[in-house]
């Protein structure tokens, strides 16, 4: 079975960059997304592949070496690819670092195309637009699909010193799987399921909405934030009420998500995934379950 890891981000956040080190300390292949989403052309980035074909050019290469680290997601590419990862590893860095960072990156690789009067000009500004707009909520919903452990990095760290704390932490010796523990269904009463949240006005007064999948179809939860209480703890009590669950574990996204959300206009989404330490209604959407050892 393959055994891979995949670095998630917003673009400049460093994927490409710690990936190649965390293959190299670990001696797996590396595969980067972008290699596989575009044909190489004199422009880049200008004609895509057709999905079947680079699904089956990764799964090739994934199958070909067995270990692998991936840089950049592919949640939507195929279902197949999600349960192919012993970790996720989620990259963050302030959004003019990674500006900057897609700014060096572009003229070390292309040179004065990028520059003013280049042929490559205007497609690189449209990126770095798009690079300093995305929802960073949407990126993060996107890494909680893999089920799979999820580290949070700072990637302004020294990305040497985070290739080997990784390797240290996570491995035994080089080119052997992740050591964590895989706990099936009816094993723990430990579940993951999907929660999607939006919080309506600021501060104590405000309204948080929950939708929380049950098999096909979507439930709904909802109640006012009480005076001095915090959006998570809203959530807590009302999935709490809405489940019968005793206990919550908030999946980091949320936190990210709701220290965010003081930024947020007026009926914004973000996700996040609860895993319960108790039990669940059946009909609720269940995940196998990796821990940490």
């Amino acid at each position: 079975m393959p055994h891979g890891i995949i670095l998630l981000g917003p673009n400049g956040a460093g994927k490409s960059t710690l990936g190649r080190e965390l293959a190299r300390v670990l001696n797996f292949a590396h595969f980067d997304v972008e290699d596989y989403w575009f044909y190489k052309t004199d422009l880049p980035f200008t004609v895509i592949r057709p999905l079947e074909e680079r699904n089956a050019m990764l799964l090739s290469d994934m199958k070909k070496h067995g270990s692998f680290v991936v840089s950049g997601d592919i949640s939507d590419w195929s279902d197949e690819f999600l349960t192919m990862f012993d970790l996720a590893v989620f990259l963050t860095a302030p959004i003019d670092i990674r500006l900057k960072r897609i700014e060096n990156r572009e003229y070390a690789r292309w040179g004065d195309r990028v520059r003013a009067g280049g042929d490559m000009y205007e497609q690189q500004q449209k990126f770095r637009e798009f690079a300093a707009t995305r929802n960073l909520a949407l990126i993060e919903q996107q890494a909680a699909a893999y089920p799979c452990p999820l580290l949070h990095i700072d990637s302004t760290e020294d990305y040497h010193a985070t290739a080997a704390s990784i390797a240290e932490r996570f491995y035994t010796k080089p080119g052997e799987p992740l050591r964590v523990t895989t706990h099936p269904l009816g094993e723990l009463k430990t579940y993951r399921f999907t929660v999607i949240f939006a919080q309506y006005g600021k501060g104590s007064g405000g309204w948080l909405y929950a939708r929380h999948k049950k098999r096909d179809t979507w439930e709904t939860a909802g109640g006012h934030i009480e005076k001095g209480e915090t959006p998570l703890n809203c959530a807590k009590r009302e999935l709490r009420e809405e489940t019968g669950a005793k206990k919550f574990y908030i999946h980091p996204a949320f936190d990210y998500a709701v220290h965010m959300s003081t930024e947020f206009s007026y009926g914004q989404v973000f996700y996040a995934h609860v895993e319960t330490l108790g039990e669940l209604p059946p009909e609720f959407e269940m995940r196998e379950v990796k821990t940490f050892p």
